[in-house]
């Protein structure tokens, strides 16, 4: 690898770190309410819904409010128009899963699975901060495992005749992305040329960088 290729190789890298620690995003989570909490990308699927890995978050330094325990990690699929999420607490050997199509873009209507029981509610689609973490696989390629939706009976009778192994039935999905490939050429001096601009090109991240506390 030549000089220029790694500099433009390490002014990829720097912007990169610099994008996920000012990254931020908001989520409808549907059964939880606002808390602290992280969120890191599984996969992205083609049907356009987005996997997330939800952990506990670190609450902010000047926030006294107190939170519910939360254990372990809770899937969430994320799409336009419906969001799903199962979550299993091994200490207190709680499983939960729920199915949720959005109406109108403010209520989201619910299918809720737990413990061998089947419920449906309406909640109030509320989306609020998370903490993004990044990637938790390869950014190039990922996966993305997504819920086959049953639709709900407008009545929201409380009784379901599919089993939670129907409702939870996964799919996939991928995503797939590249760099251009870079282009070279013989001529010395524009190589020279190059190598200055991408010089102050990454003197200027590291500015940002540090400006930022990335660094």
């Amino acid at each position: 690898m030549s000089f220029a290729q790694t500099l433009r190789l390490l002014s990829a890298i720097l912007l990169l770190r610099c994008v996920q620690c000012q990254l931020s995003t908001s989520l409808y989570v549907p059964g939880f309410d606002p808390q602290p909490m992280s969120a890191s990308v599984v996969g992205v699927g083609v049907d356009g819904r987005t996997t997330w890995a939800l952990r506990k978050g670190q609450p902010d330094t000047v926030d006294t409010s107190s939170y519910p325990d939360f254990f372990g990690t809770a899937t969430l699929v994320h799409g336009p128009n419906d969001a799903s999420l199962t979550y299993a607490d091994s200490r207190a050997q709680f499983t939960i899963g729920q199915i949720c199509t959005f109406s109108e873009n403010t209520l989201a209507i619910c299918t809720i699975v737990a413990q061998g029981s089947t419920a449906t509610q309406t909640d109030v689609i509320t989306h609020y901060p998370v903490q993004a973490v990044g990637l938790t696989r390869d950014p190039t390629t990922t996966t993305a495992a997504s819920l086959t939706l049953t639709p709900v009976p407008s009545s929201l009778s409380s009784t379901l005749t599919n089993s939670p192994s129907d409702i939870l039935a996964p799919g996939s999905g991928t995503h797939t992305s590249s760099f251009p490939p870079s282009s070279s050429t013989s001529d010395t001096s524009s190589q020279q040329s190059g190598i200055r601009i991408t010089v102050a090109q990454i003197s200027i991240l590291v500015g940002l960088l540090a400006f930022s506390g990335c660094l």
